[in-house]
């Protein structure tokens, strides 16, 4: 048979095994010569400085496009042109990156305003030393924002390149062409990363308007744009892996999200482990070099962005020695790397296991049942809906990467409990207790530890929480029309009253395990001594309040969105702004700037930062676990207000916010499925009058 065809150019061909064309063989030695350049300068490029580093890398990474382009790789065929287009086409993607650019432009002028403040307006002229200052602290803030937009974009931009194909019922048509695994996989991976990217380079226009005040140093520009780029393929590598394994977009959004979540709550765990002074000691030789208990926790912890920054800070690498300025591409080249681990295995699966996973969800046949089943469902009832919800509904169909970070997550929450009891009843020697374990000051150190204890794990769990309430409001309506039942639910003779406080109930009890869960932390601490029973009614109007907003958040854009993906992605940023991001960008736009400016505290800032904490559900819920009531717990920010007003007043903000929501989605939802009622407010049409028959002969009176 002929090499010549659309398979000629790979190594592979479907049940011809390897090609010999000129074109497979040149593909080869491509990749051999690109390999062996990315070793060599793996192996020798220390020597070289930062700047030489990155030109000999972006030589890589140019002879790598060059090969593409000649199409020797194949890496990505048509899909990812035609993704591509499909995507930058979209006027949607140009007016956020607008919004972005104009964000950065009108930060940079706030940075400047409050330089000009500081600075100029007391002494009347312009230091150069303070002009260099603005330049760097701009460039702080404004990695800072980059960062946070790759880290919360690109899952989000990502997760849905695979799975939205699977719901939309198109990757069988991609399966029956010619198209190999890799050329779906990296087609659809690149497109994506490619847009993130461009969404990353619109700032770059404002980033160099720094230079003219004295610029920043190449290095810190050229290292801090490679961490992003390092952090984005990482998390693209992820959320293409969550993609393959989960069947719906949703669903591989919240997976790639939660994986990155895993990591940086179990890298923040194992840090810990360096408070005991043997971490130190050898544990095994490797290579004629002694690997200490300080050498794993570094490889294990240096993928995590904020712990790197530890690293480089505090000198912490393995050993303990110290650090310098000079070793940051050190730092950056450990950080490459442990991330270029987790691309190549998570894209290495995603390629070997795409066909088999697409058509293992779509056409594998569902088990029966042998037997009862070990819990019956209940009967209907008079909520049909609320059955339906809660018992019927699956919400998140989780795979098993899914089902064992949750169960990570869940062992990680109570791994601080088991360490607590560990260092203060089994082996004190560390912790040094002031007498024996049954004395009065050691049970009060040991309920103080468990307070914090309560007040971090069972914040971050109660955010997970609200969070998946969210999510299950997003697929409520827009799940009913994704899967055609919808106008199956409009036909029976239910109003939409019912209907929707069903779907809200539902998205409250449809995560009954994780107040489960929650409620198991609380138990342990009250058990303890570690929370005063005075504090759960206030924990509990606290939470039914902002999950009922949550939920009502969720369902709302759930009608307003055309699709399950967009659903899902408004109302994870709405809710994660609503929860306490807003706080992010008055960190970052206020108190980050001043406060590098100033060298000072911000105390007229007390009133409005107390303001601002009680709108805040993370705030609230980490202050509430009261262990004693006392002055020190009741204030939150200064020593002078009480933070107990600005709760309550933010509790009674979120009722509104929760009334005003479901009033616009009762409104919505009636008016899309006209539903409308008639009454007072919108008043019944006037029937129109018979006209009167005239008698024979009768005129019009003319």
């Amino acid at each position: 048979m002929s090499s010549k065809g659309p398979q000629s150019t790979g190594w592979l061909r479907p049940g011809l095994g390897w090609s010999n064309s000129r074109e497979s063989w040149l593909e080869r030695l491509g990749i051999i010569v690109w390999l062996a350049a990315a070793y060599l300068l793996w192996r020798y490029g220390g020597s070289l400085s930062g700047p030489l580093q990155a030109l000999f890398i972006g030589a890589l990474v140019a002879a790598l496009a060059v090969l593409l382009r000649r199409g020797w790789l194949r890496l990505f065929g048509p899909v990812f042109f035609y993704d591509a287009i499909r995507l930058v086409r979209q006027r949607r993607q140009l007016w956020v990156r607008v919004g972005y650019v104009a964000a950065l432009g009108l930060l940079l002028t706030w940075v400047y305003v409050l330089w000009y403040y500081d600075f100029v307006r007391d002494s009347g002229n312009v230091p150069l030393r303070a002009m260099a200052q603005i330049a760097n602290v701009y460039f702080e803030v404004f990695m800072v924002v980059q960062f946070l937009v790759v880290v919360l974009l690109t899952p989000s931009y990502v997760a849905g390149a695979i799975a939205d194909e699977k719901e939309r019922k198109t990757l069988e048509f991609l399966l029956a062409t010619d198209l190999r695994n890799r050329e779906i996989v990296f087609g659809k991976l690149a497109s994506r990363v490619g847009g993130v990217a461009l969404f990353i380079l619109a700032g770059l226009p404002v980033l160099s308007l720094v230079q003219f005040f004295g610029g920043v140093d190449p290095d810190r520009v050229l290292a801090g744009f490679a961490a992003t780029l390092i952090t984005l393929l990482s998390l693209a590598a992820v959320s293409i892996f969550a993609s393959v394994v989960t069947k719906r977009a949703r669903e591989a959004i919240v997976l790639a999200y939660l994986l990155a979540l895993t990591y940086f709550a179990t890298s923040f765990l194992i840090l810990s482990v360096m408070e005991y002074s043997t971490i130190n000691d050898p544990i095994v030789a490797l290579f004629g070099r002694t690997v200490t208990g300080a050498d794993l926790i570094y490889v294990c912890t240096i993928g995590n962005p904020v712990i790197a920054m530890m690293w480089l800070e505090h000198g912490m690498r393995a050993g303990g020695g110290a650090r310098t300025n000079g070793e940051l591409f050190d730092l950056l080249r450990d950080y490459a790397i442990f991330h270029s681990v987790v691309i190549i295995l998570c894209i290495a699966f995603a390629v070997w296991r795409v066909r088999a996973l697409a058509l293992r969800q779509s056409y594998a046949a569902v088990p029966r049942a042998k037997g009862r089943r070990w819990r019956e469902r209940p009967e209907v009832g008079d909520e049909p809906i609320v059955w339906k919800e809660v018992f019927v509904e699956s919400g998140l169909r989780m795979s098993l990467a899914g089902r064992f970070a949750t169960i990570l997550i869940l062992l990680l929450s109570f791994a601080p409990f088991i360490i607590i009891i560990w260092n203060t009843f089994i082996d004190p020697s560390y912790w040094h207790p002031p007498g024996p374990w049954w004395s009065k000051q050691v049970w009060e150190r040991f309920a103080s530890d468990l307070n914090e204890w309560v007040r971090v794990a069972g914040t971050v769990v109660a955010c997970l929480l609200l969070l998946a309430v969210a999510v299950r409001g997003a697929g409520s309506i827009r799940g009913e029309r994704d899967r055609q039942t919808f106008d199956s639910l409009l036909t029976t003779p239910l109003s939409a009253n019912r209907i929707l406080w069903g779907k809200w109930l539902g998205c409250l009890l449809g995560v009954r395990a994780g107040w489960v869960w929650l409620g198991m932390i609380w138990l342990t601490a009250l058990a303890t001594g570690a929370v005063h029973l005075g504090a759960v009614p206030g924990m509990v109007i606290a939470l039914a309040v902002y999950a009922s907003a949550f939920a009502w958040i969720g369902i709302w854009f759930s009608l307003i969105c055309r699709s399950g993906l967009r659903a899902t992605m408004a109302t994870i940023l709405t809710c994660l702004f609503a929860g306490g991001g807003y706080f992010l960008a008055f960190g970052l736009c206020c108190m980050m700037p001043l406060s590098l400016l100033s060298h000072g505290p911000m105390d007229e800032a007390e009133l409005l930062i107390n303001v601002m904490s009680g709108l805040s559900p993370t705030v609230v819920v980490a202050w509430l676990p009261f262990r004693i009531f006392d002055k020190q717990e009741l204030v939150f920010v200064g020593r002078e207000l009480p933070f107990t007003p600005f709760a309550i007043i933010g509790i009674f903000v979120w009722v509104g916010i929760s009334f005003f929501v479901s009033t616009r989605v009762v409104n919505r939802f009636r008016r899309q499925t006209n539903r409308v009622p008639y009454g007072p407010e919108m008043p019944e049409p006037p029937k129109e009058q018979p006209r009167k028959m005239k008698a024979a002969g009768e005129d019009d009176g003319k």
